[in-house]
């Protein structure tokens, strides 16, 4: 489901650059499952990023995401090992796979054993 699909931002009249946030107002469109939508933390995060987004772009302020510059730089080693070969995947995805974490363990398992040998 996109974001788009749940979360509207409507300034109201009242809508005024000095007084966006409290006075502008959002509406959550209404679904079904927007309850089990709501209930989960993932969910609730894309809410708040995009609310973040659209308050920025209202005051025209560029919008900067936090970035974990030290997960991106530990996958860079991991490339650099030829532990991994998808670097996107473990850079920008939020939750991971449980056979591709197991793959990543198996395979720096491998690469400590096989470096232990060569000691």
């Amino acid at each position: 489901m996109v974001i788009k699909e749940i979360l509207k931002f409507k300034p109201d009249s009242s809508c005024s650059k000095i007084q966006a946030y409290p006075s502008c107002s959002y509406e959550l469109i209404s679904r079904m499952n927007d309850k089990a939508f709501l209930l989960k933390d993932e969910n609730l995060k894309l809410i708040a990023k995009t609310q973040a987004k659209v308050i920025c772009e209202f005051f025209g302020i560029a919008f900067v995401e936090q970035v974990n510059n030290q997960l991106n730089k530990d996958v860079d080693v991991l490339v650099g090992a030829k532990i991994i070969d998808s670097p996107d995947y473990w850079k920008n995805e939020k939750e991971y796979k449980t056979e591709y974490v197991q793959a990543l363990i198996h395979k720096i398992a491998k690469y400590i054993r096989k470096h232990r040998e060569n000691r």
